[in-house]
């Protein structure tokens, strides 16, 4: 069986459009019942942390992602979490303040 290597960038912008996507669709449920986007209520954001983890956990389980994640809305931070390992053989996770070299 041959095995189909992706490039990490193809896999990358995959989960960083699902990110966008499901932060999308928070968004535009949000807006539609406030009049301000930028003043979430505590339970939207919550649902938004969610969705995201949601879509990315998958990518994440099967080894295709590993990174930080950093979701703004008009200057504040509403999500902002490391998923997958820093470093695979020492299994030390990501965390939101690794440095990437």
């Amino acid at each position: 069986m041959s095995r189909h290597l992706r490039s990490p960038w193809a896999t990358f912008g995959e989960a960083l459009l699902l990110a966008t996507a499901a932060a999308s669709s928070v968004f535009a449920a949000v807006t539609s019942v406030t009049k301000s986007p930028a003043v979430l209520p505590t339970h939207e954001v919550a649902m938004l942390h969610a969705k995201i983890r949601a879509y990315i956990q998958p990518y994440v389980k099967s080894g295709n992602f590993s990174g930080s994640i950093l979701v703004l809305l008009d200057g504040e931070t509403l999500l902002r979490d490391g998923f997958g390992f820093a470093d695979i053989s020492r299994q030390t996770p990501n965390r939101v303040d690794t440095k990437f070299q």
